[in-house]
């Protein structure tokens, strides 16, 4: 056999797409959250904003608001004397949290990135090569065929014991190493 060297056997697009999606929808809520808070702060540091919506809100509430009253109170008291309601800050933050998806940050602003790396599957043996390599050679053969002749791609992935799959969703092929 020839020498080893990992192929890009496919990519799990829906997998990626899902993520990205997760990370559009932290960043929606993230906006939600600026407008919110923006109702009665300015929010210069988005990035510090992003770790603790409520905390940042409340430092930043606190002074600019501080020298209205010359007593010694606590930010909650300010919060209430001013009648600021953080409850809705507060969901939107758990919301924020809930979301498993780190955010990438370009001037101060969230942007939607995801690693494609963790959705790629690569070869791991000079074998699943081959394997690639031949699948590849039938995918094509099934492309050229199919201009001619109706092709039942279930009937195709039994026939190769399922070194070929088609998924139904995107209507497309893909080589099955398992």
């Amino acid at each position: 056999m020839s020498q080893y060297k990992p192929m890009l056997a496919y990519i799990d697009e829906e997998g990626y797409s899902a993520s990205l999606r997760q990370v559009q929808g932290k960043i929606s809520i993230f906006n939600k959250a600026l407008g919110v808070a923006s109702h009665h702060i300015t929010v210069e540091d988005t990035v510090q904003f992003a770790d603790s919506f409520t905390k940042y809100f409340k430092r930043e509430f606190f002074k600019k608001h501080k020298d209205k009253i010359q007593l010694d109170i606590s930010v909650e008291k300010l919060l209430n004397l001013m009648d600021v309601n953080l409850s809705p800050l507060y969901d939107l933050e758990v919301k924020f949290q809930e979301i498993n998806a780190e955010l990438k940050w370009e001037h101060n602003k969230p942007v939607p990135y995801v690693d494609k790396k963790p959705f790629e599957r690569w070869t791991t043996s000079a074998e699943e090569n081959e394997k690639v390599k031949a699948g590849r050679k039938l995918l094509d053969a099934i492309e050229e065929i199919s201009k001619y002749s109706k092709v039942y791609p279930m009937t195709v992935q039994n026939a190769v014991s399922g070194l070929v799959s088609f998924n139904i969703r995107t209507n497309s092929y893909y080589i099955n190493l398992r």
